[in-house]
Parts: C-alpha cells; structure tokens; sequence
C-alpha cells in the first residue's frame, strides 16, 4: 500500500498539470504543482473543481431567489421537451408549492386522460390543489373516486379530503374518513389532524380523550421510537395544553 502512494501522487501530478495546461492556468500553480506535489494538487483541484461547483450551486441558488419561477420555468421548458407524465407531475407539485393552483389543476386535469384516467397519484394532487384553491367541491369529488384505493388510505390528501368534507358542512362523513386514519402507532399527523377536527366541531372530550390515547401510546414506544417521532409528540403535547 506505501508503495502505490508515489505512484498516485505522479499521477495526481501528471493530471494536475496537464489541466493547468490545457485551462491557461497562472505560471505559479505549475510551480505549486511540481515542487510541493501533494499540497500543490490538492489546492489545484480544489480551486479549480470544488470551488467551482460551490460557485455554480450558489449562482443557481441566487437566480432561484432572484427569479421566484426560475426552476418552475426549467420544469416548463423540460415539459415542452419532453411531455412525460414524469414531467407534468414535477410541474405540477411546483405549481403546488409556488401556490400557482390554477395553472395545477389545468395540468393535472389534462393529465388525467387515456391510460391515466385513473390514476391515483394525479388524482391525489388534484385533491391538494382543489383543497389548497378552496374548491372543496372538486376535492371531495376526487377523494369519492379513490376512497378505497390503498394508495389514498394513510396519505397526507386524504386529510384534505376528510377537511374539505367538514368545510361543506358534511361533518359526519369528515368524522369516518378521519376515523378510517385514526390506527393505533401509526398516522400521527392524521391524528393530531383529527383532534383539531374535534375540537372546532366542538368536542373537546372527545379530543381530550383522542388526545390522551395518542400520549399514552408514545409512553409505551421504546427510546428510538419517541426520538424519531418527537416533533409529533410535542405538537400533540401542545394541543393537550390547551385543553
């Protein structure tokens, strides 16, 4: 092993070199690079290629702040590119998150054709953006179609469905679709979601009660367990307090 050590470091060198060669690079990294082989090279690279590609994430960073939709434009033109359903669906969730609901549904909605006529992962999407647009209607009309898909069963839309239920006033079909997510160790987003639901439907026992289970359930969990899911059980904590 002490005996390849030269040897990589010839041809770190020889590289190095042939680098500087070719990129115009000052008189002085030659000089670096020749008399102090390890350091030279290691400064060398570094300049030349980390820096480089530390530099260039940050000129993307800064243009991504700069130009809100500069990575929405990206993902339009590879759409325009490349019209996979891969694609639209990468659009379509920046859409989502740029709050561009509209533009999300158009997308989606044309998607949603042929051979995806029922998908599910479309269909999801189409629920948040409805949900998040506040046409409850359109939501809970997508939610009906995959009710019973597993795909729908544990995911965060299906929050936004069993919400967008309550906020049309159909409260106890809001309560079963919480309950369908209401599982013991497991969904605690949902849960806390459906606590919430409780307590502005004016049930505070029940939330109470709801709300007791979920800690117990934490008491009972071993030391990996409590750490990975902390931030759930402090927001948990925190609704408790307010009771």
């Amino acid at each position: 092993m002490v005996r390849i050590v030269p040897f990589l470091i010839i041809v770190l060198q020889i590289y190095c070199i042939y680098h500087a060669y070719k990129n115009n690079a000052s008189f002085y990294w030659f000089l670096g690079i020749i008399f102090f082989p390890l350091i030279g090279c290691v400064a060398y690279l570094y300049i030349t290629h980390a820096h480089k590609i530390n530099i260039d994430n940050i000129e993307e960073g800064v243009k991504g702040l700069v130009h809100s939709d500069y990575q929405i434009q990206k993902m339009e033109k590879a759409v325009r590119s490349a019209d996979t359903l891969n694609n639209k669906i990468r659009l379509a969730d920046a859409y989502i998150d740029n709050q561009s609901y509209t533009q999300a549904v158009d997308l989606l909605s044309a998607a949603l054709s042929g051979a995806n006529k029922d998908d599910v992962g479309i269909q999801k999407r189409l629920i948040k953006a409805h949900y998040l647009s506040e046409d409850f209607d359109k939501a809970i009309t997508y939610g009906n179609n995959i009710r019973n898909n597993s795909l729908f069963a544990q995911s965060d839309e299906k929050i936004a469905y069993a919400r967008a239920l309550q906020y049309q006033g159909q409260l106890k079909e809001a309560d079963t679709v919480f309950q369908e997510m209401d599982l013991r160790f497991v969904n605690y987003k949902h849960r806390l979601e459906y606590c919430n639901f409780l307590i502005e439907t004016d049930q505070p026992t029940a939330a109470k009660l709801k709300l007791e289970t979920l800690l117990d359930e934490f008491e009972q969990m071993d030391k990996h367990e409590q750490r990975a899911k902390k931030g759930a059980y402090r927001a948990i904590q925190k609704l408790y307090g307010t009771l």
